[in-house]
């Protein structure tokens, strides 16, 4: 009777078979991060398109009027929290979201999805001066606590001749709102922008590094960089697009003035009745 024999792998046909699987796994690797990166930039894109589809609507029962931008200054911001028409407590309700001041919670990156945080913003270690802190309730007062990584275009209403009053508000000081009739070209007209989460996402040489990001509201200067060196951006007409930072921050000839270095471009309208000037 012959012996059973069995036959091994060799040791080079072992060497074989290992390089052959790191070769695939190096080429997996990059695929599944690019695809895992896509889904991610859909989701903000998403998020962005809801933002600008709720403005439009909201404008629908406010008389064509787009919410209020709400105040900048740190000490007045407080007075957004109590307006109907801010617009972080207005458009949420176009969404089937909850308007910012009646949230149990401040929304906050890692939480379940929500239309206030883009899903893979990751902000500094340094907390923002504005009292910005996990699970407090958004309230009136300095200072308030609040996130955001979606903010309002704070150069649309810039020119004061071209708002109208906002009704049920007396007392506010920029108690006015623009509305869609007014901007002469909606497809190009930015209503809101991916605001960046941490100053990090820009290289420190960039002009723009470092700028506060502790806001309700911002122009380009403050645009995120995490999407494909990139961010989204809904505009006027309730669409949503991508856009490089470099494109969104590189100053040219202004497209509704014509003057130089500034930032009004033919399909990036930061104000659409002057020059943007950040």
């Amino acid at each position: 009777m012959q012996p059973l024999r069995y036959r091994a792998f060799t040791l080079i046909e072992l060497l074989v078979v290992i390089s052959i699987i790191a070769l695939l796994i190096g080429i997996l690797l990059p695929v599944l991060g690019s695809a895992r990166a896509a889904g991610q930039a859909a989701a903000s894109l998403a998020n962005t398109r809801s933002w600008g589809q709720g403005l439009v609507m909201s404008a629908i029962d406010y008389k064509d009027l787009l919410p209020w931008d709400g105040e900048k200054d740190a000490t007045d911001q407080g007075q957004n929290f109590d307006v109907n028409e801010w617009w972080a407590n207005l458009a949420p309700r176009y969404t089937d979201g909850t308007p910012y001041r009646d949230l149990t919670n401040i929304p906050l990156p890692g939480d379940e999805q929500t239309i206030f945080i883009d899903p893979v913003a990751e902000p500094s270690a340094a907390m923002p001066d504005t009292g910005w802190a996990g699970g407090n309730r958004p309230s009136t007062g300095n200072p308030v606590s609040f996130y955001f990584n979606y903010v309002f275009n704070a150069d649309l209403n810039n020119d004061t001749t071209r708002t109208r009053p906002l009704t049920g508000n007396p007392g506010y000081p920029d108690d006015d709102g623009v509305g869609l009739e007014d901007l002469p070209e909606t497809s190009s007209t930015v209503l809101m922008l991916e605001m960046r989460a941490n100053p990090d996402e820009l290289p420190t040489t960039d002009p723009f590094y470092g700028e506060d990001l502790d806001r309700q509201k911002s122009d380009g200067q403050r645009f995120a960089a995490r999407h494909n060196d990139g961010g989204h951006i809904a505009f006027a007409d309730g669409h949503a697009a991508h856009f490089k930072n470099s494109v969104v921050t590189t100053p040219g000839d202004d497209y509704i003035t014509g003057q130089a270095n500034s930032y009004n471009k033919q399909d990036l309208i930061w104000n659409p009745f002057g020059r943007a000037d950040w």
